[in-house]
């Protein structure tokens, strides 16, 4: 019902979208302004009724996140009309918005889009202090891997109240923390170290290596699943590259997939290991 939910609220604004698309230079600007700023307001009335009509929040869930992506294109559209400068700012806007959206009516996928918005203008602040414009404002591993760490330590160590949902905080920690490891990995031009590209690549590798045990471990001992299975993905993902980078080019083929699937059987035996101390310790 949550995926039947997500994918129903991305048809319906894209519906939405190409419907206002298909008239929007024949209207004026008084009027394109008026159903920019009445879109969203509607759709949030909408999630209103629904919360309060259906209690298991599904279709208040497409409601409120039909919400969001009509308040996007309400920023984005305004912004194009004013000809405004592009700015990662927006991103505050759009993430404040969808997680008051989920908070007030507990909703979780508008609450973790709210997140993900809120970690990349994090990600774009220090570019932004350096002058750097969009999309360079990205372009910085580092940023990630420190937003990354903010997301992770905020439910247990930064903030002393209990937060709603913990996991889906930790989740785009992860993600982040381990995107901008894995940039760096391959792509060390992207980093504000100033060292030889392959200096960076290996120092990355390694800090990945062991950044994401400490992670698994951290897993491990809190019985969080997601911290667990999140890590071992990234760590067989670093393999495969270290893999590629160490026996592609003077392995024959056979053996390279050979060894991989030796790997893939390594991994599974340990993630069955894992599996068993996690139930262990939920006993």
């Amino acid at each position: 019902m949550r995926l039947a939910s997500f994918v129903g609220a991305v048809a319906l604004s894209c519906a939405v979208f190409f419907l206002f698309y298909r008239f929007w230079g024949g209207l004026t600007v008084a009027a394109q302004v008026g159903i920019l700023t009445v879109g969203p307001i509607l759709l949030l009335l909408t999630t209103h009724l629904l919360h309060g009509w259906e209690k298991t929040g599904y279709f208040a869930t497409l409601a409120a996140l039909a919400a969001c992506a009509a308040f996007v294109l309400d920023l984005s559209a305004l912004g194009s009309i004013y000809n405004l400068a592009p700015t990662p700012h927006a991103f505050l806007a759009w993430g404040v918005f969808a997680l008051l959206v989920g908070w007030d009516y507990g909703l979780r996928l508008p609450h973790f889009f709210g997140l993900v918005c809120v970690g990349l203008w994090l990600t774009a602040l220090p570019g932004t202090l350096h002058g750097e414009e969009l999309p360079d404002l990205f372009s910085r591993g580092e940023s990630l891997i420190l937003v990354g760490l903010l997301f992770l330590g905020l439910p247990k160590f930064l903030l002393p109240v209990p937060l709603r949902w913990p996991v889906d905080i930790r989740v785009v920690g992860m993600l982040g923390l381990f995107l901008g490891l894995f940039i760096l990995s391959v792509a060390g031009q992207r980093s504000w170290l100033p060292f030889e590209h392959y200096q960076v690549e290996n120092l990355y590798q390694i800090l990945g290596f062991a950044l994401t045990g400490l992670v698994i471990a951290w897993g491990v001992r809190d019985r969080h699943t997601e911290l667990v299975n999140g890590g071992m993905i990234f760590l067989t993902v670093l393999c495969l590259v270290k893999a590629v980078d160490w026996w592609w080019d003077w392995m024959p083929r056979w053996l390279f997939f050979l060894v991989l699937a030796a790997f893939a059987i390594g991994v599974m035996v340990a993630l069955k290991r894992v599996r068993l101390v996690l139930a262990r310790r939920n006993a």
